[in-house]
């Protein structure tokens, strides 16, 4: 069975039940930033993120993990966003940010516009907690 089309694949909001499945994609991500950066980066000692740390990020308000759910293989890839207070400076107004901390699509699902879906999810939820 071919894999749906990326405009179908479900971006949701992640439960603290999908906590094993965000830990093996940034696991995944950590991977890839310890090969390109091994001055900088290194092999976590025990889990790779604590589950109180994930379960603050999908609780927020400030913040949220948003995943695409593929329907025959689970959580294929994740985004994690930050909202950030900006204060005013001389030429600007105090603002809100919505920052991408965090944006991972597992290796065999690549290449399909997942990355692309879970950007047009997160431009939602900025639109909804940045000013």
């Amino acid at each position: 069975m071919p894999p749906p089309r990326p405009s179908n694949l479900p971006i949701r909001s992640a439960r603290s039940a999908d906590y094993d499945s965000i830990c093996t994609l940034i696991a995944e991500l950590d991977r890839h930033h310890r090969v390109s950066r091994p001055d900088i980066f290194r092999e976590p000692i025990g889990p790779t993120r604590d589950r109180t740390s994930i379960d603050q990020l999908i609780a927020g308000p400030n913040s949220t993990i948003l995943v695409a759910d593929h329907p025959a293989h689970g959580i294929i890839g994740l985004i994690i966003l930050i909202a950030k207070p900006i204060p005013a400076t001389i030429v600007s107004d105090a603002r809100r940010i919505v920052e991408i901390d965090q944006l991972i699509v597992a290796t065999a699902h690549r290449r399909q516009a997942i990355a692309q879906a879970q950007i047009h999810a997160a431009t939602a939820w900025a639109a909804q907690h940045a000013n």
